[in-house]
């Protein structure tokens, strides 16, 4: 068994897990904003329908 291949893969995960801890509080915070910008026409609309 060779333990080079290990070896290369450590940093690999090292930054796959900095990645994921930058890229978590991304998510977290544009997501919910994107969701309300894509949402936010078609509930005024609905709205102005009901009046």
């Amino acid at each position: 068994m060779c333990h080079c291949s290990l070896r290369s893969r450590a940093p690999a995960a090292l930054l796959d897990r900095k990645t994921l801890t930058v890229l978590g509080p991304v998510v977290i915070l544009v997501l919910p904003v994107t969701v309300l910008f894509a949402l936010y026409p078609g509930l005024i609309s609905i709205v102005s329908l009901a009046r």
